[in-house]
């Protein structure tokens, strides 16, 4: 039986290679960066997915120029969160800023960034970039409140929750914002999805984050109820809990607006739920 992600690439298929193509042009317009492409291209490709979804499966040229430039600024992220986290290893490989040094993966994520504007402007408009251009604002005061928070031992659930509003559903939103502005209830469905995403990376490292100072949710909810020992454990399950909530409150908007939504959507929702439940 196919996943729901198959399912999902299967009927985009030809979308986002188009989208892939895009990502490649903006990575190789540093020729001597050039290596650093097909690196940039190895994703899940979920924010572009998710655009396709959003738009009830009308996918037009415009679309996949906007959904090339979210990609293209999620890639930059990765980069400078790369460099800010000090990682060593991306996607199994050599991170950038190992592979490159701080200065060249600083350079280049800012790059990147100009080109997904760039390419926005050109392709989409001005209201659409305007959109990309203050979810970069959002993630970078994600970040910022991430920092200010790190080895810091009473963050609360509700900091968790803004921080991954801000860094990670952000361009989740922004796709809901530029594909459906009319949709207010595409946005609600944007940032629950973008939100249990997060919670799901969020399981495979909590580890790994406490150790540099990063406390996600199992870390916090373990804190929260005094039980620290299970933090690796039952609080996961916890979390995972919190994330099939927010998805179980998009799915019904969903469903309760057949004239809005498309099962594209409801696919989407079922893959997120997936991860969150580690199948």
């Amino acid at each position: 039986m196919k996943s729901n992600y198959d399912k999902l690439t299967e009927k985009f298929g030809e979308q986002l290679n188009k989208v892939r193509g895009k990502v490649l042009d903006a990575a190789i317009s540093l020729e001597e960066l050039s290596e650093e492409a097909d690196k940039l291209n190895e994703g899940k490709m979920l924010r572009p997915l998710f655009c396709f979804c959003i738009s009830r499966g009308e996918v037009d040229e415009e679309t996949i120029n906007f959904a090339a430039s979210i990609e293209i600024v999620h890639n930059a992220s990765l980069i400078h969160d790369d460099l800010l986290d000090k990682s060593t290893v991306r996607r199994g490989q050599v991170s950038f800023p190992a592979r490159e040094g701080a200065n060249s993966a600083l350079l280049y994520g800012d790059s990147l960034m100009s080109e997904a504007a760039l390419l926005c402007l050109e392709k989409c408009g001005a209201e659409k970039t305007k959109s990309l251009m203050k979810a970069v604002k959002d993630m970078c005061r994600g970040e910022l409140l991430q920092e200010q928070q790190k080895f810091c031992g009473a963050v609360s659930s509700d900091v968790y929750m803004k921080i991954i509003s801000l860094k990670t559903a952000s361009l989740f939103r922004t796709a809901a914002e530029g594909i459906r502005p009319e949709s207010s209830k595409a946005g609600f469905a944007a940032e629950k999805c973008g939100s249990a995403f997060q919670i799901s990376n969020d399981l495979e490292d909590t580890e790994a984050d406490a150790a540099a100072g990063i406390y996600t949710l199992p870390y916090i909810l373990a804190c929260e109820s005094e039980s620290l020992a299970y933090v690796f454990g039952r609080h996961r399950v916890l979390a995972a809990g919190r994330g099939l909530e927010l998805l179980d409150e998009a799915e019904k908007t969903v469903l309760n607006c057949p004239e809005e939504f498309g099962e594209e959507l409801i696919t989407f929702i079922r893959y997120l739920q997936e991860r969150l439940l580690g199948k």
